[in-house]
């Protein structure tokens, strides 16, 4: 039997390559949450370290940051999106963008999947981190 003109037969995938591929598990699709709500807060009035800074401004009940050290007024200055991933320098990438979404972005992952945080508390003058796993929040 001769094929059509323009159509080429491809070879089918052996059951080996077809069982190599692992399928995702729904989780792993579904973006979840660390439970802060953050805000720009402009600092050249108070501080030689001028120019826009991301603060946490509430702690959602029952989130990852809740069960943390995390509080209002705390400022967010590394992020890292998982193990191993480089750190994010928040305090550089506002004094170019000034985007509080792309630190949304940033913060954003799956299910299940840890962040690092870093945060200078000004109350106390103290840096510390906080690694936190993403979870489904109401």
């Amino acid at each position: 039997m001769q094929q059509p003109k323009g159509v080429r037969k491809r070879p089918v995938a052996s059951s080996d390559e077809h069982n190599s591929q692992q399928p995702e598990s729904l989780t792993e699709k579904i973006n979840g949450s660390i439970g802060l709500v953050l805000a720009l807060r402009d600092m050249s009035a108070v501080c030689s370290a001028a120019g826009m800074r991301v603060w946490v401004k509430r702690v959602l009940p029952g989130s990852p940051a809740h069960d943390s050290t995390i509080r209002p007024g705390h400022e967010l200055r590394f992020i890292s999106k998982g193990v191993g991933a480089p750190k994010v320098d928040v305090v550089a990438l506002m004094a170019t963008t000034q985007r509080l979404d792309q630190i949304a972005s940033l913060l954003a992952g799956p299910v299940g999947h840890p962040c690092t945080l870093r945060f200078f508390d000004h109350d106390n003058e103290t840096l510390y981190s906080a690694t936190l796993v993403r979870r489904l929040c109401s």
